[in-house]
């Protein structure tokens, strides 16, 4: 593992900053402790989920999270960045890439239109999942359990067989489709670029399917699990030599980043 310490903290937010599942817990420690890294080492931290913008920023204000990211990083391919105006609730999006990511997006739509309409009939005749529409547009799953939503992937996977470009992002019973190069691990990677930092430098946290890009080394070099992460995501993490914490969410994040910090430091 590199000998500097992490100058960019990658998270999710629900599971691993958060648990919705689990008595209220206090995660007060971590936000101090964000901040405190924030504010003693200079460290940037990114929140890093398959939430939209409005559902980030209703989510920060819900569970009173009160250390300030540096960036938001949405729906596994976004990137947002503080305004220089406007107070610390006012994000701009780096158009660039985001420009660049709709435009990819809607492309591989246009491509894939029978294969969207056949399997949009799949799901009503076949399963009890409800598709996802944004603005008119077939976007993706919501199954009834997360077990029907393992079986529907294996389904789809026959229907986009041939759409290279063609790929999705997990996680419990939602599911969103998406191109190929973008999810958490290119966004952390581009982020990563515009701050001239290498992997080395990155420390990534999360517990989930859609995780599983970002808990990579060509992502970052310092990886974090909570207690409560799925067997895929300690499975990677135990390959990577990450961190597998003994506490859930926001205080699996806490032990983990401490154990990394006070590792350095001491």
């Amino acid at each position: 593992m590199s000998q500097t310490l992490p100058k960019l903290i990658s998270t999710d937010f629900d599971g691993t900053l958060v648990h919705h599942d689990h008595d209220p817990v206090d995660f007060r420690p971590l936000w101090e402790f964000l901040t405190y890294l924030q504010e003693a080492h200079g460290v940037l931290w990114a929140i890093n989920t398959g939430r939209d913008l409005d559902f980030t920023l209703c989510g920060l204000e819900d569970y009173q999270i009160t250390a300030k990211p540096d960036f938001l990083l949405t729906m596994e391919r976004e990137i947002h960045l503080p305004a220089q105006e406007g107070g610390s609730s006012a994000w701009v999006p780096h158009l660039a890439w985001n420009e660049r990511c709709q435009e990819d997006h809607l492309a591989l739509e246009q491509k894939i239109t029978p294969q969207l309409h056949s399997f949009h009939q799949f799901l009503k005749m076949e399963t009890t999942a409800n598709p996802v529409i944004e603005g008119g547009r077939f976007v993706g799953i919501e199954a009834s359990t997360e077990q029907e939503l393992a079986q529907i992937v294996l389904r789809m996977e026959d229907f986009f067989a041939k759409a290279t470009e063609f790929s999705y992002q997990r996680n419990g019973i939602y599911l969103r489709f998406c191109h190929i190069n973008y999810h958490k691990g290119a966004v952390l990677q581009e982020l990563s670029r515009m701050l001239s930092l290498e992997p080395s430098q990155v420390c990534a946290a999360g517990d989930n399917f859609n995780d599983l890009a970002m808990l990579e080394p060509t992502s970052a070099e310092y990886l974090i699990a909570p207690v409560n992460a799925i067997p895929e995501v300690k499975e990677a993490l135990r390959k990577h030599r990450g961190i597998i914490a003994e506490e859930i969410a926001g205080l699996g994040v806490l032990q983990a980043l401490k154990t990394i910090f006070m590792a350095k430091e001491a």
